[in-house]
């Protein structure tokens, strides 16, 4: 849409620019009723010709006195042929036109072209006689003389104003836009549209209206806007001269009242705003100023240099106002950034250290929940969940799984004949030694009850536990502990069970360690039996 709009103005710039800047050949609308009229008669007429042509009855020559440096001539309608126009003054060439026309006009030709007032003009006329040729004064607006000075003294106010009291709030800028720059602005076009040609000025301001934020969204969300667009650009180019120049004032005033209309609430995308309409007006003044050079000093010219200087020092207040906000509100970013970083790295730390607190106190209540604190083993809770974990990872990975129970024989005596300190010393040491004696990490032993331990032995096959138990009765055995004066020695008495291919018809392996250890108790203590009881010959065999 930017690319539309750019290649829009460009496109009415270069259609407007040759009216411009063509020297004296500049078509305008025929004069109001209101404005003075002269019909220059036959008898206004004489005689002669422009160069000392061969044939000076065909031209006919005529002296005026401008008092206005703009004039405009009248060819009426309904002549054909050829017809030529030229204008002296001072013994130069101000105007020159020549006119062919093969079929007859409908509407009156307006030629106009500018003098120095109050000096003598000859005009020079060939054509068909039946031309009736009328002198008139372009219109133009006839505006108090106050109303210039005015309108600079307040914009200087509010300029003045804004400075002194420092409110740079996007809504105040937008009025202070309006009421200030707009006005001035066709007041400018208004007071220089003479200058150049009514279709150029239209162009300009179409192009103006293109820039507009409003209109570019309309563009964009619908096809009736757009072939809209397109119907009022064709119709600049073929609306009748006077027509055009009749709605100018109407049309720069409904501009103004709809853009001060659309900036009292302002929109996001100030800035953007501001920027097209800063662009457009520039272009627009710059373009008008330069057709007026030949004006200069007269009140007109200077009316368009103060508009255009204010557009210049109106846009870059703005553009100041609206750099130093941003700069404002990047380094508010910016230090709004850096305090949720701080922040956010504080809440963090103290969220991590609250974590390491929780998970710190989370295994030191799960560490003394699973472990008995006489012997340092893992307790009866332990046991009896990672019990039924290795047994079902038994069965669905069809690997060997063990069970060893330990009891103390004659554990009740120690405590009978040298009190519990000592049957307490005698579990934690017996305790330490079990411990030791396991090599792998996989295989735990845990306090089953009283004087009663258990050991699980995953991966593990009947043979391996076997050894295992071996080992632990072994060290048992040999361990001798020292209470006062006494030395003591116990011994252990062990069942072993495995989980076997068809043990969904056996009865538990639990059940069937325990019956081992019940066997290995009544049959003498300090024995090791295992079940089934078929592979005891055999596999004590083994491991002996």
């Amino acid at each position: 849409m930017k690319l539309i709009t750019a290649v829009t103005l460009s496109l009415c710039i270069w259609l407007g620019l040759p009216h411009l800047l063509s020297d004296h050949q500049t078509y305008y609308a025929a004069a109001p009723a209101h404005v003075s009229v002269e019909t220059l008669r036959s008898s206004h007429w004489q005689a002669g010709s422009p160069w000392n042509l061969n044939q000076p009855q065909l031209w006919k020559r005529m002296d005026l006195l401008p008092d206005s440096p703009s004039q405009a001539l009248t060819l009426s309608a309904g002549w054909i042929g050829d017809a030529t126009v030229i204008a002296w003054q001072n013994g130069q060439t101000i105007f020159a036109q020549s006119l062919h026309l093969s079929t007859p006009e409908i509407t009156p030709r307006s030629l106009t072209f500018n003098a120095v007032p109050n000096q003598p003009v000859t005009l020079f006329f060939h054509g068909p006689t039946s031309v009736q040729i009328t002198l008139s004064e372009p219109w133009s607006a006839n505006l108090p003389s106050w109303l210039l000075p005015a309108l600079i003294g307040v914009m200087l106010s509010l300029w003045l104003w804004q400075q002194l009291t420092g409110i740079t709030l996007a809504d105040k800028m937008a009025v202070s836009h309006s009421l200030t720059q707009l006005p001035l602005y066709w007041l400018a076009l208004l007071e220089s549209s003479h200058h150049i040609s009514s279709t150029s000025l239209w162009l300009i301001l179409y192009a103006v209206l293109l820039t507009q934020k409003q209109s570019l969204e309309s563009l964009k969300r619908s096809v009736v806007s757009k072939a809209t667009c397109i119907s009022i650009g064709l119709l600049i180019f073929i609306c009748p001269l006077w027509l055009l120049n009749s709605l100018m004032p109407p049309m720069l005033l409904a501009l103004t009242l709809w853009q001060l209309f659309g900036t009292i609430k302002p929109k996001p995308r100030m800035a953007n705003y501001f920027k097209y309409c800063e662009i457009a007006k520039l272009v627009s003044i710059c373009i008008v100023l330069v057709s007026s050079i030949e004006a200069w000093p007269s009140q007109e010219s200077l009316t368009l240099a103060a508009a255009f200087a204010w557009s210049m020092i109106h846009g870059s207040l703005l553009l100041t106002i609206l750099v130093k906000q941003r700069r404002q509100l990047r380094q508010l970013l910016k230090v709004s950034h850096q305090q949720h970083h701080y922040l956010l790295h504080q809440h963090t730390k103290g969220y991590q250290q609250r974590l390491k607190t929780l998970t710190d106190a989370h295994h030191s209540l799960e560490l003394k929940s699973t472990t008995d604190a006489l012997t340092g083993m893992k307790n009866r809770g332990y046991f009896d969940e990672h019990y039924d974990i290795e047994l079902k990872r038994g069965k669905r990975e069809r690997q060997p799984f063990s069970l060893l129970l330990i009891d103390l024989d004659h554990f009740k005596q120690v405590n009978d004949n040298f009190g519990h300190a000592c049957g307490d010393q005698v579990l934690s040491e017996i305790s330490q030694i079990c411990i030791k004696s396991l090599n792998r990490p996989s295989d735990r032993i845990c306090r089953y009850g009283g004087e009663e331990f258990a050991v699980l032995l995953p991966n593990t096959p009947l043979e391996g536990a076997l050894h295992v138990a071996s080992q632990l009765q072994q060290a048992i055995k040999s361990h001798c502990i020292l209470w006062k004066e006494h030395k003591l020695r116990v011994t252990a008495s062990m069942g072993v069970a495995t989980l076997l291919p068809d043990d969904s018809q056996l009865p538990s392996l639990l059940e069937r360690a325990d019956k081992a250890l019940y066997k290995a108790k009544t049959g003498g203590r300090d024995r090791l039996e295992l079940y089934p009881e078929h592979q005891n010959a055999n596999a004590l065999s083994e491991v002996g």
